[in-house]
């Protein structure tokens, strides 16, 4: 686990899976997703030292907020549960309730709080703004906006980095998706920091980047596709060539082609 201080109040964890956000302050602790059930102890080791310098009793999230259903995201539900109250987008419950996720989730790791739009908490000194934005990395993401700290977490709508994984399967969109990073862009500031799905810590100009970069490759892919030519023959013709400083071990070029052609032919 690495530990970060991002502003304010806000801290960044990195482990295995997604990154988390936790909120430290007279009120307790909020927590912003929370990886794997196998890495909730090691969570908790972090939790409890931020608590401890902050003067607090316990390291035991009061709130915990999903950012969508993904179990990187939310595989720690059932520990952290037992205790906080889980906030999240209502199709995050329709789809931990899934019988196609497998073994059903514990109720303790259900979400208590649901919403549509979104909702406010006041915490820690500040308004943390937690706000829906249909279909872009799926139907159920949100973002979280510490306002006083001036600080984002975006969920999967960011990959620092990286190529995104957009789950058409379950409600994304590549081009929602897109305009979903626009959206939190134009709600924050240049001192905004971002604490991304996956990837280092993120500066205005990387998430600016990071959208003019999708943007121009779901353009090219789109005008191949638009021109008739199949993801197979982009690839063969290496289309996102330029792009390949993108790719990881979950998403290169090619599945990036991949998703884009299901979405435009879906």
């Amino acid at each position: 686990m690495k530990v970060q201080h991002v502003a304010g109040a806000v801290h960044m964890i990195e482990g295995r899976g997604g990154n988390l956000g936790v909120s430290v302050g007279e009120d307790g602790l909020l927590l912003v997703d929370d990886q794997f059930a196998n890495l909730a102890a090691a969570i908790q080791v972090e939790l409890d030292a931020l608590a401890k310098g902050a003067g607090l009793d316990t390291g035991e999230p009061r709130f915990l907020v999903n950012t969508h259903h993904h179990g990187d995201h939310t595989g720690g539900n059932a520990v952290f549960g037992e205790t906080a109250t889980i906030l999240a987008h209502e199709n995050v419950r329709a789809r931990l309730l899934e019988p196609a996720r497998g073994e059903p989730t514990p109720a303790a790791g259900l979400p208590v709080v649901t919403y549509a739009q979104g909702l406010s908490l006041h915490f820690n000194g500040e308004e943390v703004r937690v706000w829906h934005l249909p279909h872009g990395h799926t139907d159920g993401d949100s973002v979280v906006h510490f306002t006083g700290s001036n600080a984002v977490h975006t969920g999967d709508l960011c990959f620092n980095g990286r190529f995104p994984y957009i789950d058409v399967t379950s409600g994304g969109s590549v081009a929602g998706y897109i305009e979903a990073v626009a959206a939190i862009l134009a709600a924050t500031d240049a001192r905004t920091r971002y604490i991304p799905g996956h990837g280092a810590l993120a500066s205005r100009e990387d998430v600016e980047t990071f959208h003019r970069r999708l943007d121009e490759i779901y353009t090219m892919v789109k005008g191949a596709h638009d021109q008739g030519m199949d993801a197979a023959g982009m690839k063969r013709d290496k289309l996102l060539a330029d792009y390949d400083d993108w790719s990881w071990n979950f998403v290169d070029a090619t599945r990036m082609i991949d998703m884009i052609v299901q979405e435009l032919e879906g």
